[in-house]
């Protein structure tokens, strides 16, 4: 049941991207998802050292559901985001930027797994970190690139 709910964060916040991409852009979307993600995920480092890596059960899906929900945000910008100047070979960029992921999230992944010791302490700061990595990485990215003016259809 757990699992359900926190894959249901997944799934509402693609329904809600699926809205929000529209008015504002993927980009701010990308920015508040992954300032959020930084921000949940540093209380919940602080929240997880204070009870010793066993916050209550509440606690740590209260933790969960927002990170999932950002993490649903998260995927398809960022993927479109990856492939958008590659469209005129879109099923070759697709394949590149699923490998290239992959091929990065496995050493991160292996990382924060072996550092697992039976509490929410290690994956707690994996997430921290690598959502920080992650906003660091986006706005040297863009530290070029003029910010786009969107436009209501209001």
């Amino acid at each position: 049941m757990f699992f359900a709910i926190n894959a249901l964060a997944i799934g509402l916040a693609s329904f809600v991207n699926g809205r929000l991409v529209m008015r504002y852009g993927m980009r701010p979307l990308v920015k508040i998802a992954l300032f959020a993600l930084c921000s949940i995920a540093l209380l919940f480092v602080g929240i997880a050292l204070l009870t010793a890596g066993q916050p209550p059960l509440w606690m740590l899906m209260a933790y969960l559901i927002p990170c999932f929900f950002c993490l649903g945000i998260l995927f398809g910008n960022m993927n479109a985001l990856a492939m958008k100047p590659l469209g005129h070979i879109a099923g070759v960029s697709s394949a590149v930027v699923g490998s290239l992921s992959t091929f990065v999230a496995i050493p991160l992944g292996t990382v924060i797994g072996q550092a697992y010791n039976g509490t929410v302490t290690p994956p707690a700061m994996g997430f921290a970190v690598l959502a920080f990595s992650a906003l660091v990485l986006m706005y040297w990215a863009n530290r070029d690139q003029p910010e786009p003016v969107v436009v209501s259809e209001e």
